[in-house]
């Protein structure tokens, strides 16, 4: 096993965690890694910014207008407050759509305090709160420019995610590219975590993309509005506020991809036993030793570097700490 991080409490290592890494240039070329980079794995919502794409394509961001703010929560597996909420009834309403048209299920918001506000009041959670929500009127969205029935667009046969297959093959070339379900009802695609960090090194430096113009405006609208793409208090809205230049997005089962624009790389990691807690501190290495860190950026960053674990009275009894050393090629 390929252990990135082990919790400690007290004077003993408790638990372990095992992952990998990869960092690749805009060029292609695997410049570091950890573990097993060439390992196919489910991308799940660390896709999400390329997903974006979509709404470019067909036309549907300049047909609806839609704006850098609205085009953040596109990518975004966002906390469900009302913020967000009314970003994405504001996609739909543009468009001619309701949240009855969004088809990504149902489930409470990750935002504590809404969460708890919705069930004070009686309120039940609806589709516009999903984390996935954005994403999915970006599909709806793309459907209308396209004049096409948008009913059922969440399934694999649809147009909208036979195009969606196309945007990716742009990215991998030939190699296979396998497809489950995601959460939310939509096609998740796996592929070599090095792909996934190619595609964030374009993300990076999206002159050498197939789609410049529109990776650069999906990066300038992620870093932006960060609060759009995650939410307080998630890692990846941290990240994208106190280290200039990164763009950054989580996907489920402990996957996640940084776009890094000065030195034109992408970063993606994987916790193979989906360990979500490694993450943070996996992703907080890895561009520490790529130097990408100062020191007041750690200070400002110190529960992700080292996540504390805490009892129920609120003590610090151990922290989670990355272990792993990168191998340059």
């Amino acid at each position: 096993m390929e252990i990135v991080a082990e919790v400690r409490r007290g004077e003993l290592i408790e638990s372990y965690h095992w992952g990998s890494v990869a960092v690749v240039d805009s060029n292609g070329n695997l410049r570091y890694f950890f573990g097993k980079p060439l390992m196919y794995i489910h991308t799940r919502s660390s896709m999400k910014p390329f997903q974006a794409l979509l709404p470019f394509i067909t036309g549907a961001i300049d047909k609806f207008d839609i704006t850098d703010e609205e085009l953040a929560v596109i990518t975004a597996s966002h906390n469900g407050t009302d913020y967000h909420k009314d970003l994405v009834l504001g996609i739909l309403k543009k468009a001619g759509f309701t949240e009855d048209d969004l088809e990504c299920g149902v489930h409470m918001p990750y935002d504590k305090e809404t969460a708890e506000r919705m069930m004070r009041n009686g309120e039940k959670p609806t589709p516009v709160r999903n984390n996935c929500s954005g994403k999915h009127s970006g599909m709806l969205i793309s459907a209308k420019a396209l004049g096409i029935d948008h009913k059922g667009y969440r399934f694999p046969h649809h147009p909208i995610q036979n195009k969606i297959r196309e945007v990716i093959r742009t990215f991998v070339g030939s190699r296979p590219i396998y497809e489950g379900i995601d959460g939310c009802g939509v096609p998740v695609f796996a592929i070599p975590l090095r792909d996934l960090a190619y595609m964030y090194a374009l993300l990076a430096d999206p002159e050498k993309s197939p789609y410049p113009e529109y990776l650069s405006r999906i990066q300038r609208a992620m870093k932006s509005y960060p609060v759009a793409v995650a939410g307080e208090g998630r890692f990846d809205t941290d990240l994208m506020r106190k280290v200039p230049g990164v763009v950054a997005k989580a996907g489920a089962e402990a996957v996640y991809g940084v776009a890094i624009p000065q030195l034109k790389m992408g970063l993606a990691i994987k916790i193979h036993d989906g360990g979500k807690r490694a993450v943070a501190p996996t992703v907080m290495h890895a561009l520490d030793i790529l130097g990408i860190l100062t020191g007041d950026m750690k200070d400002a960053l110190r529960d992700w570097v080292m996540p504390p674990v805490r009892n129920n009275h609120g003590e610090t009894v151990g922290h989670v700490h990355a272990v792993y050393t990168l191998n340059k090629t």
